[in-house]
């Protein structure tokens, strides 16, 4: 009996010892591992994913930086972030809480030409998705796209070389 006893009191600086603290580290490490992929990057429906369109072609815009912005209790404008669109056209970012009541969009001005409204509301793009009004080309203006939930589609022009020149001359 008293061998037994021994086998399950831990015996400092024996092998075994360290043997299972070695072993304990790496089942916490493998569970540590394999458990961050699963957790959630935000919560559901509190993601915005943006789309960029051509507004003349509907192909997605890549490589833009698009502000968004919205307006505090006191109706301070402030910054929500700051993102660049992928080679897809698309931009996410995980909305603060409390939510904004509107979303305000900006671009940097050599970059592209808004065809959009400027302003959305939040609780419907995260409810339904929006589609914005493609304000420049009116022949293209019915081009159909389905917004998911939480998916803000917006177009644009990009600006040409005579265009960015223009806007950089006074």
């Amino acid at each position: 009996m008293p061998q037994q006893a021994r086998l399950f009191r831990p015996v400092a600086g024996t092998s075994m010892n360290r043997s299972s603290s070695i072993v304990y580290h790496f089942v916490l490490a493998f569970a540590l591992l394999f458990a961050a992929p699963c957790a959630p990057a935000a919560e559901p429906g509190r993601l915005l994913s943006i789309l960029l369109l051509d507004a003349k072609t509907a192909k997605p815009i890549s490589r833009v930086t698009i502000l968004l912005l919205f307006r505090d209790s006191k109706g301070a404008t402030r910054k929500l972030g700051q993102l660049t669109t992928s080679k897809d056209g698309t931009a996410a970012l995980s909305l603060p809480e409390p939510l904004p009541e509107r979303i305000d969009i900006s671009y940097q001005p050599d970059e592209v030409k808004s065809c959009t409204d400027v302003e959305f509301a939040t609780r419907e793009i995260l409810s339904v998705g929006v589609v914005a009004k493609n304000t420049c080309d009116v022949a293209r203006s019915t081009i159909e796209v389905h917004p998911k939930a939480g998916q803000l589609v917006l177009f644009a022009t990009r600006m040409t070389l005579s265009e960015r020149v223009h806007h950089e001359l006074p």
